[in-house]
């Protein structure tokens, strides 16, 4: 919630020059809510087709919180 602004300003600077996939790493990540997923999810629709969000290695927590919001739907998850 307090580090999602800045985490959609990150993805605003590296999705103007649109990237093959966008990785993000939630090695380190302990907590995810609706604006994150939000984040992610803008991520997404801000790519181009071809291109896809990918979610790296969430720990379980985060897993099932991705797995409530349905977002192996929008993203691929990998770990």
């Amino acid at each position: 919630m307090t580090t999602a602004p800045q985490l959609a300003d990150c993805v605003a600077a590296a999705v103007v020059e649109p990237p093959g996939d966008l990785i993000f790493d939630l090695t380190d990540t302990t907590f995810l809510d609706s604006a994150g997923l939000m984040v992610i999810t803008s991520a997404q629709r801000r790519l181009p087709a071809s291109s896809r969000v990918i979610l790296r290695d969430p720990n379980p927590f985060i897993r099932r919180i991705l797995a409530i919001a349905r977002m192996d739907a929008l993203c691929r998850i990998e770990g």
